[in-house]
């Protein structure tokens, strides 16, 4: 998978195993883009391996800003 950019943003889920947050897809976001995800997407964790199915709610953007971020907050 390809580095993260700092600054850029991406599509992230957390995994529901083990809280991890990892970008759905590697490309970042055009800035400004308005993105939509219509169906659920079935997603193995790069972490743990946990596989699950993730809604379209669970996908967010987000901004990668510094290292050593990606575990949900409270979680």
């Amino acid at each position: 998978m390809k580095a993260k950019e700092l600054g850029k943003s991406y599509l992230v889920v957390f995994c529901k195993g083990c809280q991890a947050g990892f970008r759905v897809k590697e490309d970042a976001i055009p800035e400004g883009s308005k993105v939509q995800i219509a169906t659920a997407q079935t997603l193995r964790c790069p972490k743990c391996q946990h596989q699950d199915t993730y809604q379209p709610a669970e996908i967010r953007i987000a901004k990668f800003q510094k290292e050593g971020l990606g575990q949900r907050r409270g979680g």
